[in-house]
């Protein structure tokens, strides 16, 4: 969302609005999670709204591929051609805007910094580092009853 200039836009003009809206509160944690709640209701209605235009240019798309597809069946004219082959790019550009959409959902660190799940292997690890180790009291058992 921060990459759409037209959202950073309107979130700058609506934050002086809500400093506005709520300035009888006098501790700044209230006002600020008062702002970022307002922030969050915009983004939510923001983002819906952007993911239906987005659905709407796809079955678009869709369509106009189909019609090219058509046109270049009964005529495969070099403007036929030209024009279904500019549809195909549309379309696998809008597919890819979709799948980075699909890797920042899924928070996939490994995809851009080519890492694994360090977190997991430090995990285990550590488990079987704990599991390996005689506790003190295990020890001052066995001598004990030795």
């Amino acid at each position: 969302m921060l990459d759409d200039e037209n959202y950073v836009k309107l979130i700058n003009q609506k934050i002086p609005g809500c400093v506005e809206e709520f300035k009888e509160f006098t501790d700044r944690r209230v006002l600020w999670d008062l702002i970022k709640y307002r922030i969050r209701q915009f983004t939510m209605k923001y983002s819906k709204e952007k993911a239906r235009k987005r659905r709407e240019d796809l079955l678009m798309i869709e369509t106009s591929l189909k019609r090219c597809e058509e046109a270049c069946s009964v005529d495969p004219s070099e403007l036929n051609l030209e024009n279904l082959e500019n549809m195909k790019m549309k379309y696998d550009s809008h597919f890819e805007c979709l799948s980075k959409g699909a890797i920042i959902r899924s928070r996939a660190n490994w995809y851009e910094k080519g890492e694994k799940s360090n977190k997991y292997f430090l995990n285990l690890e550590s488990y079987r580092g704990a599991k390996s180790c005689i506790a003190r009291s295990e020890v001052a058992r066995e001598i004990g009853s030795s």
